[in-house]
């Protein structure tokens, strides 16, 4: 449950912020988490994955995404609160523009919308703890979506 929020990765934006290698483009979505900030987390990924969410939220045609911002952010961000700790990450070069980012030690602790509080060690939460990522133009951004549970 706690990984379904870990391993969001859908987006539609260009990307601001360091991206120059692909931990970095991981540690920012990573903060994207911990800021509740979706507009951030869409920052990071690749815009050939646009057309994915039109089928998720149909609200795409808003000039500024709001709409698309507001309905993603309820069902993906369903916490008060999110912190990693001691966040360690493995980088697999599958090619020159390709790599696989796996998150291989660190805690994650989250404070959900019912008040409970939990902590866990992330090679412990449920699903997927690597992110694949693609090279444009100089930067790294997400290319996958592994939605889990």
């Amino acid at each position: 449950m706690v990984a379904v929020v870990l391993v969001l990765t859908l987006a539609v934006f260009g990307g601001d912020g360091d991206l120059a290698t692909p931990e970095k483009t991981v540690a920012q979505l990573l903060g994207a988490f911990e800021k509740r900030d979706i507009g951030a987390i869409f920052a990071l990924i690749d815009l050939r994955v646009a057309g994915v969410l039109s089928d998720v939220a149909g609200v795409l045609s808003d000039k500024d995404h709001s709409g698309a911002l507001e309905v993603i952010s309820e069902d993906l961000l369903p916490y008060r609160e999110m912190k990693f700790k001691d966040i360690v990450m493995s980088t697999k070069m599958t090619s020159e523009k390709t790599a696989t980012v796996t998150i291989v030690e660190g805690s994650l602790t989250i404070a959900r919308l019912d008040g409970s509080i939990q902590t866990e060690n992330v090679l412990e939460a449920e699903g997927s703890l690597s992110y694949d990522l693609v090279k444009v133009d100089g930067k790294w951004y997400l290319s996958s979506l592994p939605f889990t549970e």
